[in-house]
């Protein structure tokens, strides 16, 4: 079982197929984020909402299904399902791979609209488990302490900031810099995204800006006419995406 979301990144390493992801190992939790995009329009008309429906990855392709309150209701990839439960401050997120359970998150949302504990149960009788705690200053995040029913030592990471984005990652000795495009805005599809989208759209930090490398691993965009990001690119691997707008 791997404790540390910012040390076993294996999951995400073995779909995504990068050969930088080897550096995410201890960067998991430091782009998680999701944001609605709003796209530009002509003046006097009003923007359209748009949102991902799709995304799709070498051979794996990922339909999103939302409620009628825009929250994410299910994530569906060939035999693999994620449902999410939405009642008061929790979010429950159930894992089915062929029907059968995979995993269970349990997430509190604090005052700050954050989440501020999260539970991974990796067996239906939730003896096997993940805790991380969350602390913020405002809806920074700057402390990250996780445990398990392995009970090995807690991981802690600690982040930094600066204008609105974060700019470092620390555990132990190890130090993580983080680079953005101050020119563009944070949004649905950067890396921010779509590590919410392996991490069943937990959202934990929001950057202000694109984040375009971490620890040299580096993050290129590419975007369609209204400025939405239409494509992904780190390493050999593309991620290519589908909106809608109404």
């Amino acid at each position: 079982m791997c404790l540390s979301y910012h040390f076993c990144y294996s999951n995400l390493s073995a779909k995504f197929n990068l050969n930088t992801m080897k550096t995410f190992k201890s960067l998991t939790l430091i782009c998680i984020a999701f944001f609605t995009l709003l796209t530009s329009c002509k003046k006097d008309k009003k923007q359209p909402n748009c949102k991902i429906i799709t995304v799709n990855m070498g051979a794996q392709n990922f339909v999103i299904n939302y409620d009628e309150q825009n929250r994410i209701a299910s994530v569906v990839s060939g035999s693999t399902t994620r449902t999410y439960v939405y009642t008061g401050s929790t979010i429950t997120i159930t894992e089915t791979n062929g029907g059968s359970f995979s995993k269970r998150k349990i997430v509190t949302v604090g005052a700050n609209n954050m989440p501020v504990n999260l539970r991974e149960e990796q067996n239906t009788a939730g003896t096997l488990w993940m805790n991380s705690a969350f602390e913020y200053n405002g809806t920074e995040l700057s402390r990250l302490t996780q445990t398990g029913s392995g009970g090995t030592a807690p991981a802690v990471v600690t982040y930094t900031w600066a204008n609105g984005n974060p700019v470092s990652a620390s555990s132990g000795s190890t130090t993580n810099v983080i680079a953005v495009d101050a020119s563009k805005p944070a949004q649905a599809g950067d890396f921010s995204w779509f590590s919410a989208f392996y991490h069943e759209w937990i959202t934990v930090l929001k950057p202000k800006n694109l984040i375009t490398s971490i620890a040299g691993s580096t993050f290129t965009y590419t975007f369609d006419s209204d400025n939405k990001i239409s494509s992904l690119i780190s390493g050999g691997t593309t991620v290519s995406y589908n909106y809608t707008c109404n």
